[in-house]
Order: structure tokens, then C-alpha cells, then sequence
């Protein structure tokens, strides 16, 4: 049973954001342009039109919603109308004055959003061709040929927006024999795959795009996920996977209740590279790179898998990745998933705490065995449509795909999937264990890397180093933190993927203003396959102007070439000074033990604090066990929390989870709440002793929140914390003056990323002012509307920050939702989104 709630939320484009989404690709599937786009054939006034009866569009939504919550249906995108239509029953035929003759069919469905069509009869001979145009819409699919007639004969076609659309038969002047084409399914679309009435996406806001940096490191991975349709109305998401064979055969893992089956496995339709052009837009993706039909090979409900060979390889303009797997049945210490949430735009998440293996949707380890348990997603969700997308071990191998659960957006809950382990031998024979399909030759094999077609594998960014000086050449380190003036030595480490690499060497260019690559050249040692290594020294080598500014994300472009081939470009970012927030994170929480876990967090503002507060976020079931105290720099100790509902109870609050920020002025008392919630809490209450007792010392200094757990069985991690003071402090940013510079002046003007955000409290609000004026600083809704102004004074050039706390004009909270600060100087104005999710 699939099992999703979710609650995405719905966003508008708004004039001041100055977003533009991305148009649908003038021509969806490769080839030429339709006859008619050139001129041929009468005017569409002139073609008959098979009109399709209007339906309720929210009642089709709300359905199957509730098919998916209470069924666990796949994510319906259309609702079927079964149709049986063919040149001789409607349409129009015209000869045009070649001899070729043209048949054409408008299809009108008010009301739906998309349209797509199935014929259960396709066999065209050598010449003619068969399209679907959306008009008015620039936009079509085809030609579709004699190179797609199928043994199954039938075709099953991509969506084409809105809800109309014209069927075009070309047929040369003397075929070899009559075309046989017969519709006998129209999908009449109610989810609004091309976003046209609402331009913004529709996924959870939390959600990734994958072309942002999170997934840099995840990039070949990323190529090898689809969003496919089947039955022309149901949607899932699946995964290209390799064989030890290694000969590059279609083999795509899904899930089994995704419903793929030898009856109906020639409707499948695949996107790849269905993506956002703009990191954080969740939208404006093109459906351009599709292909059609499958052969059904395996499934098992025990784990939920699905195993389908596409009829043809992907085209190689699509850069297909074929991913690697993982059958040990190791628990992987944490996990990445590749998906489209709601069939939108590919996106990406990431669980930072170790799986466990469990029965589906149930706890207790090790249960039946056959499902991982993802506890909750730290960065990310997955939703309806995700359904049969894959999860990714640190190493970068396939362990399991998607059967459901209970995450999204507005739920931090938990999600599990069918484990490669079990379905290696499934139900014992190859129609329902994958061990016959992607090990062929029985070689044994438990771990296999991924690889594009080529045959030899990718390099891939895993992470760098850096040593940063005031003095050029670099020589002997600065405090580890970039910062304006500086000139830095970057070790760059990559991985070799698929393959062994030799004569590896890389070069590294950037785009950002106020950075220059002074060594742009390196070389690493030859890798195995899998193998890790930082680069040769020398290293890269770059300066930062003594006028950038300090929260300045840094954007590198890595070329990476071997002598088995390349270039693989991979991207990475590293930001100008250091962001107020604790290393180390997230830390393991030792199971009873009294001594617990310390992050600490130093702080080098020396501020005298009038107000304290601190927000703590900890992933940890029963948390009746936990104590968390906050200790200041001079060792005065605050208890923030004690193990809430004892001793009403012996062993307290059994509920999971907690997002709170502790503030002395709430009235909320969390030492005998016990919800039987899961979050326990998010929000904003008391702490267990004042934080009072911190006003009117100073800032500077290690600050630390220790976390003990008090009893045995339960365990869990601090994901985040931070300090919320009054005046605010910030991190490192200490500008180098050994450059021979003069006297460093602020030349740069804008908004730096908010941080946290998303954020549930507070968020601060960096910026930079060229020079001296009249500044303001105000915040919007998605609809432009306004909602409070943070700043209207005169200010002085220079560094500034100002806090939000997510309330309005009249100090009341603001809803949940997508929100624009905009920053006015003079001519000058930037802008930038922030999420409150409360």
C-alpha cells in the first residue's frame, strides 16, 4: 500500500521577483517540422474535430488523490477515454499538389490541462509520418515513422499542453501499402505537467532541483533517472540500471505497485533530463528528451520492485547514465534519492542518518527484512509521483526504490524501499528476482559501479581542501576560512566512477566577480575504479579582490579529462567567510550515556547579548530520554529541556523528533507535553530554565548545546541548532590587508543568500550598499503583495545585517509559504526568495 501525504504547496510568478520560466522546447521530440507548420494543407477551420466531453477536473484530482492515500495506487496524471478512431471513421483527407496525401483530426477536451495518445493499431510504411501538434502552442511531438512500428502494434505518445490537439497523417504519393493507424485512448490531463495556469511548480517547496549545487556530486546519477506515464494516466519515476555484463542494456528498476505488467508495459513513455533550467524554480523543465515503449522482465511485491528492458536505447543526445548497484544488504550510513516529487521537475534529497531495515511502513528492526526505513528527510522530501525512484548509498550505488510513506514537505516523517538485496533473489526464478537480469554470467557480484555508454566510467567532484594566506604564494595557512584579500590553495578530490582512470588531469575556471584563478591546472594520480584522491601539488590556486564581499558564494567549473576520455565538466561552490552555524552536524547522540553529545559553536562577535534564544532541531525517537542544555562561553549552564514527562511517567514522552526554539518570553511549557506527535514539537516554547540569566554577557567565545540521552534502546542526532541573540552575531569574514591594497572599500551591492533558509523563526538578511544613502529593505508575498518593511533609513556603505522573524505589518505571524525581500538603494535593487515553513 502507498501511503504519501503531502501538502505542496501552490506558487505564482510575481512581477518584482523577476523569474522567467523557461518555454516548453518549440519541438518536443527531434525531427522535422509537420507540413503544416510549413504552409501545407487546408485551414484547421476546414478539419473536422472529435470533440471529447468536458469532466469534473477536481473531482478527477481529489479521486485520485484518495485512491493513492487509501489504495496505494501510482500517481494519476489523466483520466482515460476510451476512444476507437481511425482515417475512416472522422478526420479530414485533403491531397495536396504533390500527390501526398494528409489526414488530420482536431481533438477538443475543454477543461483538460494536457492531452496524450495511445493507439492500440500504429503500422506506417517507408515514407509516412505521424504527428501530434498542440496549436497556437509552438509545440508538437513527431514525426513518428516506419522506424516505430512495433511487433505489439501499437504506439503510446507523449503529453502535449492544454486541451487541444491535432493528429497529422502524412502519407507519401505511393506507399507500399496503406498506413493502419487506429486512437483508442485519449488521456484527458488534470495535473498540469507544462505548468501552464500555474507557472511557478507545484512540488513541495523544499525540494531541491537537482541542477542546483546539491547536486553537483551527484550528476552522473542524475542522468540516469526518468519520469515515465503508462496506461497513458498513471505516473512513477524509475532508474537505468547496469548489468555485469556490461553491455549497456535497457534495463530500468521501478516498482512493482507502479503497475507495469506484460499487458500493458508498450504504453510506458519516458522523459529524461526533465529538470528546472534555474536552481530553486521547481518548474519550467522540457519534456523534449522522450522515448517509448518497454518489455516487461521481473517484479516481486515482496520488495516492491519492477524490472522493464526499453525497446530502444535511449538517444545518446540524452546522456544516459547507467547506474551502479549494491545487493550486500549493508546498511548504508546514510542515503541520497533522485526523484520527481508530484511528476515535476527531477529533484534531489538527502538523509544524513543511517538506514534500518524494516517491514513497509512499520519500525521495528529487522521486521520481514525486505524494506529500508528512511527515519526522515534532513535536506529534500519525496511525494505521490516519486513513487519507484531509487536511493543511493555514499558510494554511489543503487540499494533500493520507492514504495511509499509518510514524508513531505509539511510531514518529517519517515519513507521506505524495496531493498536490491532482497529482490536480487526475489520469489527464486528470473521472472521475479533481478539476479538473472543484471548479473547474467552469475558472476556473484555484490557491488557494481555505474557508467555512461561509452564503456569507460566518469570522474566525479567529491570534495576539497583549502589553505588560505594573506601573503602570495600561498605559504603557510590562515584560519581556514576565505576571506577578502586572501589568495587560497584549493586540493580538489575526485572519484573515478565506472572505470579505471589514467593521466587524469583537470582544469578549473570560475564566473564569479572578484575571484581570479591564478593556477588554473592539475593532475591527479591514476585511479582504480572507485578509488579517491586529492590532486597533485601544486594545486589550484586562486585570489579573491579585497572588494568582494563577505557571504559571496564562489562558483568553480571543473574540467576533468583522462586518457580513456572526458571532458566531464562537474560544478562546485565554496562561500567568502564562514556562516554562523556549527560544524560536525549531524552528531550521533550516544544511547545512555550520561556524558552525551557536545557541538559547539565559537563565535568571534563580542557583543554585549540583552536577549537569548536558541532554536534546536534533533532528529531522536523517545524523546522522554533527551537533556539538552545550552553552555556559554564563561561556563554558565542553561537547561533548555528535561527529558519532558518525567517523572509523570518513569520513562516520559515516547513521541519522536523536535524543532524548538527556546525563548524565555514563551508561555509554552514543553516539561509535560506529550502530543503523540511526530514532530513532538516545532515551534517556539519555554525552556526548561530562563535564558535570562545570559543577558548582558558577551558573545564571544565557544558556545556549546550538550545533548545526553537517559536511558537505553532509543537513539537519534542533533541535525541543527542555532543561536538567535540580541544585538545579532555572525560569522567569520576578516578582510586580508597584506596585499599592498589601499584601504578596502565595498564596490559590490545586493542581498547575500538569507540563512537559514528555508527557517521557521528567524532569518537573516545580509546585504551589501556601494555607498552611503537611503536604504530599504521590504518583504513580499508570492502575489506582490506587501507584507512588512524591514528597513527605510539612511545607511552607510558597508556590510549590514537586519533579522526577520516571519510577521507582518501588524507583528502577526505570516502563513507558511514563499516570500520576496526586496533591497532598494537609490537605482540600485536586488531581490531575493525565502522560505518560511512553520
Amino acid at each position: 500500500m502507498l501511503l504519501r501525504l503531502c501538502s505542496p504547496f501552490s506558487r505564482f510568478l510575481f512581477a518584482i521577483a523577476l523569474l522567467a520560466l523557461a518555454a516548453p522546447s518549440a519541438q518536443a521530440r527531434r525531427g522535422a517540422a509537420p507540413f503544416t507548420e510549413n504552409g501545407a494543407g487546408r485551414s484547421l477551420s476546414a478539419v473536422s474535430t472529435f470533440s471529447v466531453p468536458a469532466l469534473d477536473r477536481d473531482a478527477l484530482v481529489a479521486a485520485a488523490d484518495e485512491r493513492e492515500l487509501q489504495e496505494g495506487a501510482p500517481h494519476q496524471f489523466a483520466e482515460p477515454v476510451a476512444v476507437a478512431i481511425t482515417p475512416d471513421t472522422d478526420g479530414s483527407w485533403e491531397v495536396l499538389s504533390d500527390g501526398t496525401r494528409l489526414w488530420r483530426l482536431q481533438i477538443d477536451a475543454p477543461g483538460a490541462t494536457d492531452l496524450n495518445l495511445g493507439f492500440d493499431r500504429y503500422d506506417l510504411p517507408a515514407g509516412a509520418m505521424l504527428y501530434v501538434v498542440a496549436p497556437g502552442r509552438d509545440y508538437w511531438e513527431g514525426p513518428y515513422t516506419e522506424a516505430d512500428n512495433a511487433a505489439h502494434g501499437e504506439l503510446w505518445l507523449p503529453v502535449v499542453p492544454g486541451g487541444r490537439a491535432v493528429i497529422e497523417l502524412y502519407v507519401p504519393a505511393e506507399p507500399k501499402f496503406e498506413p493502419e493507424i487506429r486512437l483508442a485512448q485519449i488521456g484527458w490531463g488534470f495535473r498540469d505537467w507544462f505548468k501552464t495556469e500555474q507557472p511557478i511548480g507545484r512540488q513541495g517547496s523544499c525540494n531541491n532541483d537537482v541542477i542546483c549545487p546539491e547536486g553537483d556530486p551527484w550528476r552522473d546519477d542524475i542522468s540516469a533517472v526518468a519520469v515515465y506515464q503508462l496506461n497513458g494516466s498513471w505516473t512513477c519515476t524509475g532508474t537505468m540500471v547496469m548489468n555485469t555484463a556490461n553491455d549497456f542494456k535497457p534495463y530500468f528498476l521501478t516498482a512493482n505497485h507502479c503497475g507495469i505488467s506484460a499487458s500493458n508495459d508498450q504504453t510506458m513513455v519516458l522523459y529524461w533530463n526533465f529538470e528546472s533550467p534555474v536552481c530553486g524554480q521547481l518548474s519550467g523543465g522540457s519534456l523534449a528528451e522522450n522515448q517509448t515503449g518497454a518489455i516487461y522482465r521481473a517484479s516481486y511485491s515482496g520488495s516492491d520492485f519492477c524490472l522493464v528492458e526499453l525497446e530502444e536505447d535511449p538517444d545518446p543526445i540524452s546522456n544516459v547514465y547507467f547506474a551502479g548497484w549494491d545487493n550486500s544488504g549493508v546498511n548504508p550510513p546514510n542515503c541520497v534519492a533522485i526523484h520527481h516529487p508530484g511528476t515535476d521537475e527531477k529533484a534531489i534529497s538527502f538523509n544524513n542518518d543511517p538506514l534500518t531495515v524494516t517491514t513497509y511502513l512499520q519500525n521495528a528492526v529487522p521486521g520481514d527484512g525486505t524494506h529500508w526505513r528512511i527515519d526522515d528527510w534532513e535536506d529534500g522530501t519525496t511525494e505521490p509521483g516519486s513513487s519507484g525512484s531509487g536511493i543511493w548509498d555514499p558510494n554511489h550505488r543503487l540499494v533500493g526504490q520507492l514504495h511509499g510513506g509518510f514524508a513531505s514537505c509539511s510531514s518529517i516523517t519517515s519513507d521506505w524501499y524495496g531493498r536490491v538485496a532482497v529482490s536480487w533473489n526475489g520469489g527464486g526464478s528470473s521472472a521475479n528476482r533481478l539476479r538473472d537480469w543484471l548479473d547474467p554470467g552469475n558472476t556473484g557480484a555484490t557491488t557494481i559501479d555505474g557508467s555512461f555508454p561509452s564503456g569507460v566510467g566518469s570522474l566525479r567532484y567529491e570534495s576539497y581542501a583549502s589553505t588560505d594566506d594573506c601573503v602570495v604564494p600561498v605559504s603557510a595557512g590562515g584560519n581556514g576560512i576565505w576571506e577578502p584579500g586572501e589568495s587560497v590553495e584549493l586540493a580538489v578530490t575526485i572519484r573515478a566512477s565506472g572505470g579505471a582512470h589514467t593521466n587524469i588531469s583537470g582544469q578549473l575556471s570560475t564566473t564569479t566577480p572578484g575571484v581570479t584563478i591564478t593556477d588554473a591546472s592539475a593532475t591527479w594520480p591514476d585511479l582504480a575504479s572507485g578509488a579517491t584522491s586529492p590532486s597533485n601539488a601544486p594545486h589550484f590556486q586562486f585570489g579573491l579582490d579585497p572588494s568582494i564581499a563577505c557571504g559571496t558564494t564562489v562558483d568553480f567549473s571543473l574540467d576533468l579529462s583522462s586518457a580513456e576520455g572526458g571532458p566531464w565538466t562537474v560544478n562546485f561552490s565554496g562561500e567568502v567567510g564562514q556562516s554562523l552555524t556549527p560544524p560536525g552536524l549531524p552528531l550521533a547522540i550516544p544511547d545512555n550515556n550520561g556524558t552525551g553529545a557536545t557541538s559547539t559553536l565559537a563565535v568571534a562577535d563580542d557583543v554585549t547579548l540583552t536577549d537569548v534564544d536558541v532554536r534546536v532541531q534533533i532528529s531522536h525517537t523517545y524523546v522522554g530520554d533527551l537533556k539538552i542544555m545550552l553552555q556559554h562561553p564563561d561556563g554558565t549552564l542553561v537547561t533548555l529541556l528535561d527529558r519532558p514527562g518525567v517523572p509523570a511517567s518513569t520513562y516520559g514522552c515516547g513521541d519522536n523528533d523536535m524543532n524548538v526554539t527556546f525563548d524565555s518570553a514563551s508561555a509554552v511549557n514543553l516539561e509535560s507535553y506529550c502530543a503523540g506527535s511526530t514532530p513532538w514539537y516545532s515551534g517556539v516554547a519555554a525552556p526548561f530554565s530562563t535564558l535570562n540569566t545570559l543577558n548582558g554577557k558577551s558573545s564571544a567565545g565557544t558556545w556549546r548545546v550538550i545533548v545526553t540521552d537517559n536511558a537505553g534502546s532509543d537513539t537519534g542526532s542533533i541535525l541543527d541548532w542555532e543561536l538567535l541573540t540580541t544585538p545579532p552575531v555572525t560569522g567569520t569574514c576578516e578582510p586580508c590587508t597584506a596585499l599592498d591594497s589601499p584601504e578596502i572599500a565595498t564596490t559590490t551591492f545586493g542581498l547575500s543568500a538569507p540563512r537559514p533558509n528555508p527557517f521557521g523563526e528567524r532569518t537573516e538578511l545580509r546585504f551589501q550598499l556601494e555607498r552611503a544613502g537611503d536604504v530599504q529593505l521590504e518583504v513580499y508575498d508570492v502575489a506582490g503583495r506587501h507584507v512588512r518593511t524591514l528597513l527605510n533609513r539612511a545607511m552607510a556603505a558597508g556590510s549590514h545585517v537586519v533579522t526577520w522573524d516571519g510577521r507582518g505589518v501588524d507583528d502577526r505571524a505570516v502563513a507558511t509559504g514563499i516570500y520576496f525581500v526586496r533591497l532598494t538603494a537609490g537605482e540600485q535593487r536586488d531581490i531575493r526568495r525565502v522560505n518560511l515553513v512553520r
